[in-house]
């Protein structure tokens, strides 16, 4: 799997240069979407600002951690918890800095992974907030979500550091985690063992163009993707996707469906305009409804629990966004903005949370934050 790169004659180099400008024709036109209605834009922006104080001031640590969960709890094996640092984390915040034009908020996040998450092969997942250890293990969806941050911040501020950045860990990345052209879901660098699975919500298919233009071998991958989710559409009766396949054994699986990650590939397939249209249909039902629950029976789309979450409304709102329907857009925000606490004395006030326990995960508020990009 491992390729040797070359170094390119400056001739091929300039020349690539000179086709960068191609990049632009991928960039998401938010200019088009339905603006919100002025009592709304009102509310929005005070939600906003809540949730991004809250979080700055309480998600994150002096020295730029960005926590799991707002409070600290006992370590569970394998699982994230308490105060555990995320790359997850830090993609999504780089992603929202972009959106916003904020340049020192990426680079606060972009020096703490280069500092503490990146090793110069791999991407740690995770770093346990006991021990101080990163794990050895690296999450290729959140490796490819930093990468089209640094590509995208390469675009806005035109910086080429940036642009150098992301052609390095994109390499390394397709070095581990592209396996006969598929995307696959991890690598151990110190076992060098992969798993071969490719999980549908990590197929993340605009990442997957803006790096075709960096390097044509990611061409194969966002064809080989695309099919990948295609065929994991259950159907129209329960318009939602499988969880993972299976390489090897050339089958997928799906335990139950879980809703944020379905979701996740409705909105990679809605990015470049491949998404069902029974699927939106569904999805505007739901949250018209206030009935996007977390979990479905994968045969008969019946819900399997009553719980829902911040995380799921946020990305029924950008898939809104993405599409262009504001009126999703509009009512999954309006759903979403429910879980926010506004009780003014509470200490977890701005969040989106749950008052009483003061559960608060970084994943549905960073989901929300980015929500508020559009």
């Amino acid at each position: 799997m491992k390729k040797r790169i070359c170094i390119i004659a400056g001739s091929v180099v300039l020349a690539a240069a000179l086709a960068f400008g191609a990049w632009y024709c991928y960039i998401p036109d938010f200019s088009e979407l339905i603006e919100p209605q002025t009592q709304f834009a009102a509310e929005f922006f005070r939600n906003e600002q809540l949730c991004d104080a809250f979080f700055q001031n309480h998600m994150m640590s002096q020295q730029d951690e960005i926590y799991t969960n707002f409070m600290e709890t006992e370590q569970k094996g394998d699982l994230a918890t308490g105060h555990d640092v995320l790359s997850e984390s830090y993609g999504l915040l780089m992603l929202r800095a972009v959106y916003k034009n904020d340049r020192a908020m990426f680079d606060r996040c972009n020096r703490y992974l280069q500092t503490n998450l990146w090793n110069g092969d791999i991407l740690s997942w995770r770093k346990n907030s006991r021990s101080g250890e990163c794990s050895s293990v690296n999450a290729a969806v959140d490796d490819l979500r930093i990468i089209q941050a640094l590509i995208l911040g390469y675009d806005t501020w035109q910086d080429k550091a940036l642009y150098r950045q992301a052609r390095k860990m994109a390499g390394k990345l397709y070095r581990h985690n592209v396996q006969d052209g598929y995307f696959i879901d991890t690598y151990d660098a110190n076992s060098h063992l992969k798993v071969e699975n490719a999980t549908l919500c990590y197929q993340n298919l605009y990442a997957f163009r803006l790096l075709g233009k960096m390097d044509f071998r990611w061409n194969k991958v966002y064809e080989n993707a695309l099919v990948l989710l295609q065929e994991g559409y259950l159907g129209d009766t329960v318009p939602l996707y499988q969880t993972r396949k299976n390489l090897p054994a050339d089958t997928y699986e799906t335990e139950e469906i879980n809703s944020i990650e379905s979701l996740l590939t409705v909105l990679h397939l809605a990015e470049v305009g491949e998404v069902q249209p029974r699927t939106l249909e569904w999805l505007k039902q739901q949250v018209a409804d206030g009935v996007l629950f977390s979990r479905y029976d994968k045969e008969s789309g019946t819900a399997a629990t009553d719980f829902q979450s911040t995380a799921a409304y946020a990305i029924s709102a950008i898939i809104g966004a993405k599409i262009g329907d504001g009126l999703l857009y509009q009512k999954a925000v309006q759903r979403m903005n429910l879980y926010q606490v506004r009780e003014e004395t509470d200490e977890i006030f701005g969040a989106y949370g749950d008052a009483s326990s003061k559960v608060v995960y970084s994943f549905d508020n960073l989901y929300a934050l980015l929500a508020f990009c559009y």
